[in-house]
Order: C-alpha cells, then sequence, then structure tokens
C-alpha cells in the first residue's frame, strides 16, 4: 500500500468548509468615502480588511458576530476569514505601500 499521495490531517485540523455568514447582515451606509492619503494603523486595518473582501471593521462584525480579529501583538491583523471561506495571513509589520492610494476609508 502507498499513502504517498494521501493527505492526512490530525483531529480537529484540516480543511475547513467555508462559515456561515449571517443571512442579512445589517451594514450601515457610510456617510463618506475618501481615499487613505498618509499611512496610519486605521488605514493598514482597512488595507487588511478590503483584501478579505470587507469595507472595514464595521462590515466584517455585522457578517461575522461571533468572530473576532485574529492580531499579532503589535495589533495589526493576522489572519481574516474571506467571504468566500479562505483565510487571508498577514505579516506583523506594515504591508499597505504602493496601494495607500487605493485603500478607501469609510465615515459613519
Amino acid at each position: 500500500m502507498s499513502y504517498a499521495n494521501e493527505i492526512v490531517y490530525a483531529h480537529g485540523e484540516g480543511p475547513t468548509p467555508p462559515a456561515r455568514m449571517a443571512s442579512n447582515p445589517k451594514v450601515p451606509p457610510a456617510k463618506k468615502v475618501s481615499r487613505a492619503k498618509l499611512w496610519d494603523e486605521e488605514v493598514e486595518d482597512n488595507f487588511r480588511f478590503q483584501a478579505a473582501q470587507y469595507r472595514d471593521e464595521v462590515e466584517f462584525k455585522a457578517v461575522n458576530p461571533n468572530q473576532d480579529v485574529c492580531r499579532w501583538p503589535s495589533g495589526m491583523i493576522k489572519k481574516i476569514r474571506r467571504k468566500d471561506g479562505t483565510w487571508n495571513y498577514f505579516n506583523k509589520d506594515r504591508e499597505c505601500y504602493k496601494n495607500l492610494h487605493l485603500v478607501k476609508m469609510y465615515e459613519y
């Protein structure tokens, strides 16, 4: 018997099914949308949320009310579940360099 092509997972590990999202998330409409001009931690957070298909933390909390954001000790987002059920993993340091002008900042 050859098990070279089989993937064996330990109990509780392995691929996870896509998360069930709230059927009708109540995300408040944004009163104002602007683009980021200078980097700060809020811009970095929005960059990471938008990479995971969310507008910002408000929409993430509305769609995933029982899930907390996993963060590094520095406060930056470590990993986040995307809307399609896959995961985005981020480094401890800043990742928003060249795409700063693409980050949208929402005001409610």
